[in-house]
């Protein structure tokens, strides 16, 4: 099997590496042939205009790049896709990608989380009364003091798109636990849209969901958790960073996989071409995160 992936940030070389850890031959694609080389490493590329060699395509690229490189490998005959997370933040080219999935294209997502065992750790019949999630991480750790880091364009980074999994989560755990799954009748208020704040609440029926994204300067740590609260006045806390679950205040579950465990799990199911609906989910994360849903 011969891999081609887009990019060439953190993203591209994390898929890289875990590609060559599992004996797949992985490629980084180029307009030339010009080397890649970070921290003494040098990678190996293949030209964009040999796409058709590949059996798969990994897009890591630009957010603002995205669309143009599933045409061209679409165009390569290519059918089978891994798109990093968030796949789009412009929902016209969105829509595009969503009438171009059919049973001839595979689409998988880097949404991480969808293999998360915490997820099936919190009672599914619960009645919900509100979901908070909280995502406060500093900077320069998220962009690793690159002033080109894809988190300061506020187009296609920022604190909106750049933890745009937190809200993933909880749609996920929203449709597994069969609560809500036609997500375009929730009432959506933002709250706040800045390039480091970000906060928007959604109203169902009888259901409020609530996200707080957050860059910061100073050194606290970071948090990264969703509060479940039912009607009984029950509290579950699903912790992304502790890898638990927490029932007003005593662990119940502690998971044994890092995010890097479930980062190499959704590599793994790409691999395997095991169907599943993470580009649903990601595509109704972006119909809610965006300006038209």
């Amino acid at each position: 099997m011969k891999i081609g992936i887009f990019g060439s940030g953190s993203a591209a070389l994390r898929y890289y590496k875990i590609l060559r850890e599992n004996n797949v031959e992985a490629l980084l694609i180029r307009d030339d042939l010009s080397k890649i080389t970070r921290n003494g490493l040098v990678y190996p590329v293949i030209r964009n205009s040999n796409l058709q060699t590949l059996d798969s395509v990994i897009i890591a690229s630009r957010t603002d790049k995205r669309l143009k490189h599933i045409e061209m490998a679409i165009k390569a005959n290519i059918k089978h896709f891994l798109i990093e997370k968030p796949i789009f933040t412009n929902l016209e080219e969105e829509e595009k990608l969503f009438h171009v999935k059919s049973i001839d294209y595979a689409f998988y997502t880097g949404d991480q989380y969808y293999y998360d065992d915490l997820l099936d750790q919190i009672p599914k019949e619960l009645i919900i009364k509100e979901i908070e999630i909280i995502y406060s991480e500093n900077i320069n750790k998220v962009t690793k003091g690159r002033l080109d880091s894809y988190a300061l364009n506020p187009n296609s980074g920022g604190a909106k798109w750049t933890f745009s999994h937190s809200l993933f989560v909880a749609v996920e755990y929203l449709k597994r636990s069969n609560i809500k799954k036609n997500f375009s009748d929730a009432f959506k208020n933002s709250l706040r849209d800045e390039l480091n704040h970000f906060e928007v609440e959604y109203k169902f029926s009888n259901l409020k969901v609530r996200i707080k994204n957050i860059f910061h300067e100073n050194d606290s740590a970071s948090l990264f958790q969703m509060n479940i609260f039912n009607y009984q006045g029950v509290k579950f806390v699903y912790d992304f960073n502790d890898r638990c679950i927490i029932c007003d205040g005593e662990v119940i579950y502690k998971s044994q996989l890092s995010r890097l465990d479930l980062i190499d799990r959704n590599v793994q199911g790409f691999l395997a071409k095991k169907y599943n609906d993470q580009f649903i989910t990601s595509y109704e994360v972006s119909r809610l995160l965006g300006d038209k849903n």
